[in-house]
């Protein structure tokens, strides 16, 4: 297996594209994934549509940990599909989770 960090395997057909851009965000997802998690306020169980909340915080660090499973992995990995999936439907989740629970609790 080549390394994503090797010059060989860099896909030239991809703008900007150089041997730390995956690494980047990679790093970024964690910290976004920490910053989830540290946002993660149990008191929302109390409000009104607080559970949608929730589920949709944890949606988002599950996303993000997939992102950063990705961007360090490499490219011939078999289960790099499978977390591309987890991204779109933590993605998913995340917005539909906080759709219900500020635009639907308001009707």
């Amino acid at each position: 297996m080549n390394s994503p960090n090797d010059h060989e395997t860099i896909d030239k057909s991809i703008p900007y594209e150089t041997p730390h851009s995956n690494r980047i965000v990679g790093i970024a997802a964690m910290l976004l994934g920490l910053v989830n998690l540290v946002l993660l306020d149990p008191n929302e169980l109390t409000k009104p549509w607080g559970v949608w909340r929730i589920v949709g915080r944890i949606a988002m660090v599950i996303c993000t940990f997939c992102l950063a499973t990705v961007s360090f992995a490499p490219r011939d990995w078999p289960w790099r599909r499978w977390f591309a999936a987890g991204i779109v439907l933590g993605g998913v989740t995340y917005l539909a989770c906080f759709f219900i629970a500020d635009v639907v609790s308001r009707l």
